[in-house]
């Protein structure tokens, strides 16, 4: 006996159509790449709230949401802002910092990870219309000596 399919994501129904209706890379298809950065305060003191620190620069593509932030302790008030700097979109429109416009606030007093799309705004990913450095700002709290951050982004380019 065939299986009755009683509906169909938005995805497949637009790949059934004829003529079939074109997805994005992130959605069928798509080439992922990895962006890896990682920060570690050696500066020999604390570093101050409010400072933004690049963390990986990409190309225009889509963030996947099982991209991770992981961060050590960071003390008592300690947050955390994931963003990005001002740039172009392949378009030419230019685009302003948002060094909270992935997640603002995210409690890095104890050791922990952050996942993309874990808050509703970002579930289906992050689009970046161009290449752009994704930045933390650090909140809340000094960021202490020997503080790590490490991000590791998963990215459909094309």
């Amino acid at each position: 006996m065939a299986l009755t399919i009683g509906h169909r994501s938005t995805q497949l129904a637009q790949l059934n159509t004829n003529p079939q209706d074109w997805l994005e890379p992130h959605e069928h298809e798509g080439r992922v790449r990895i962006f890896r950065g990682y920060f570690k305060n050696t500066t020999g003191g604390t570093i101050a709230t409010g400072v933004n620190i690049s963390m990986v620069k990409v190309p225009p593509c889509r963030i996947l949401a099982m991209s991770k932030f992981r961060f050590s302790a960071f003390g008592a008030s300690a947050t955390i802002d994931i963003g990005w700097q001002n740039y172009t979109e392949v378009d030419g429109d230019a685009v302003t910092e948002d060094p909270d416009g992935i997640k603002n606030d995210l409690d890095v007093s104890s050791a922990g990870s952050y996942e993309f799309g874990s808050d509703a705004a970002n579930y289906q990913g992050i689009s970046i219309g161009g290449q752009a450095e994704i930045v933390i700002q650090t909140g809340g709290a000094v960021m202490p000596t020997n503080a790590e951050a490490i991000m590791e982004l998963l990215c459909v380019v094309d």
